[in-house]
């Protein structure tokens, strides 16, 4: 038992921030998949450029999303 408490106090806040970067990336997927869906079908563009435009979008999402809140609290070089 007390290993278990030692392991959860150990890797706890890995377990947090696993949570968080899994957060963002299904909130980038969506991002991507709604944004190509609506440039595709809503504003009739052809489906790369949809998809190229869509992908950029998600990647700048996922990315500032994990810098300013999955790993705010790192040191940044």
């Amino acid at each position: 038992m007390r290993l278990l408490q030692r392991l959860w106090e150990r890797f706890a806040h890995l377990v947090t921030e696993l949570a968080k970067f899994g957060t963002v990336g299904g909130f980038a997927t969506v991002v991507d998949v709604g944004l190509s869906n609506l440039l595709r079908y809503g504003m009739d563009v052809g489906p790369l450029l949809s998809k190229t435009l869509s992908v950029a979008v998600a990647t700048t999402v996922a990315f500032c999303g994990n810098l300013f809140w999955t790993w705010r609290h790192r040191a940044k070089q």
